[in-house]
């Protein structure tokens, strides 16, 4: 009995000493990825609000315009790809080297085909919207930057966060300082900035894939292509109708207004976005280990994981709103010149986002951990064709303020369509190890 009893002891000791590692290692990567975030997400908002400055609204608006459509249309050779590594890349990490080298020769050679898309595409744009050069440096630079969250995204499944750390910096302060060069001539030409930004996204990218292989090498096995798109593809739509709804305002201003007015939404949109450091950090980290909870039907860490997600993201969201609502608009009149005052109003009622969608990525953390993506395209295809019917409604009529309003009325659908499929997911889950 004495004997049984020191092993229980020191089988308790031992599974704490595993617990206390795991929470270590998420705490840290989670740190990082969150510190990668915060510079990367702050130094990109500067670099952009001084072209916006130096562009003025009418030049930005042409520069966000296409940037815009490539990212909308981008879908086209990211395939949710990225999406799904957070899931399933990490189940296997002996054939990691395999599937991260795939999705990087996929996005490749999809990208090709996406290239003749945009040239078939730009005949029928406006040209003072959208003037080809401008969209054909805009493409490049998606592409680069699609394969350089992939690298991101692998760092991330093998928790080598620091070395995200590491590539944020160098891009970021690249992209600063190519940037705050140009403003210096001063310059009032997109192209010239768009093409700054993807020189440094090359150089990052090649410094990445070589610390990548490092980790782990990179094999590519072509055979193995057909498998991966196939397995992303319910990703794939997911991320179709994300993209729709956080990019399609900007290129549907831009298509129903004018440049100048896509300038001004951008400038105040892209501010909303650059706060999404932490709550993203912590999407990113825990999807692939609740994943992996999921997977080993460990319920009871599930759930009290879980529960911690939606306080730390919810309480974080509420902070954020609150304090860009005061500051976003005292924030648009320091950095930007007076021409872009408008900017300021839109960012205050774009603020309540940041507490939506900070729900709803703990709600998309348990829906992907549990398997329940197809229900998650459904809420967003929904939400998805309110947002476009609602744009063409109101833009017209409301003009830029109308279009900040149709955002966070989708992102408040969204939040709530979440929060049921997550529910129902865990459900579902414990319902399934309790058969166990």
């Amino acid at each position: 009995m004495v004997q049984i009893s020191m092993l229980e002891s020191a089988q308790g000791n031992a599974r704490q000493k595993v617990s206390s590692s795991i929470s270590k290692t998420i705490l840290s990567n989670v740190l990082w990825l969150s510190s990668s975030s915060l510079i990367s997400q702050g130094l990109t908002a500067l670099s952009i609000l001084i072209t916006a400055r130096s562009l003025g609204p009418a030049s930005f608006g042409q520069y966000s315009a296409c940037i815009a459509l490539t990212k909308l249309s981008s879908i086209i050779f990211n395939l949710g790809m990225d999406t799904w590594l957070l899931r399933g890349g990490r189940r296997d990490e002996k054939s990691a080297g395999i599937t991260i080298a795939s999705v990087i020769a996929a996005k490749i050679a999809l990208g090709m085909i996406w290239g003749l898309f945009l040239l078939m595409l730009s005949r029928v744009l406006d040209p003072d919207t959208y003037p080809l050069p401008v969209l054909w440096i805009s493409a490049a630079v998606t592409w680069m930057e699609a394969l350089l969250i992939t690298v991101w995204q692998s760092y991330n499944i093998f928790l080598k966060n620091y070395l995200t750390l590491r590539l944020t910096v160098i891009s970021s302060s690249g992209l600063l300082i190519s940037t705050l060069a140009l403003a210096s001539i001063p310059c009032n030409e997109p192209l010239w900035f768009l093409g700054a930004r993807g020189l440094v996204d090359a150089i990052t990218t090649g410094i990445g894939l070589v610390w990548l292989a490092r980790i782990s090498p990179l094999r590519l096995n072509c055979s193995y292509i057909p498998k991966l798109l196939i397995w992303s593809l319910p990703f794939a739509i997911s991320d179709l109708m994300l993209t729709i709804y956080t990019q399609i305002d900007v290129t549907m201003v831009a298509l129903l207004l004018d440049a100048r007015s896509a300038g001004l939404y951008s400038s105040a949109s892209s501010i909303l976005r650059a706060v999404f450091v932490f709550p993203a950090a912590v999407h990113s980290v825990m999807t692939p280990i609740m994943s992996q909870l999921a997977y080993q039907a460990n319920l009871s860490l599930f759930a009290k994981t879980a529960r911690r997600i939606y306080l730390w993201l919810c309480i974080t969201g509420l902070g954020l709103w609150l304090s860009m609502f005061e500051a976003g608009p005292m924030l648009i009149r320091m950095i930007l010149r007076e021409n872009f005052n408008l900017a300021g109003n839109i960012l205050m009622v774009l603020s309540a986002i940041l507490f939506l969608k900070s729900c709803s990525y703990a709600s998309a953390t348990i829906i992907i951990a549990t398997n329940n993506q197809v229900w998650r395209i459904v809420i967003q295809g929904i939400v998805a064709l309110v947002n476009v019917g609602l744009n063409f409604l109101v833009i017209p009529i409301y003009g830029v303020v109308g279009a900040a309003w149709v955002y966070v009325i989708s992102e408040a659908f969204l939040s709530f369509g979440y929060l049921i499929i997550a529910t129902k997911g865990y459900l579902g889950l414990s319902y399934l190890c309790k058969r166990v």
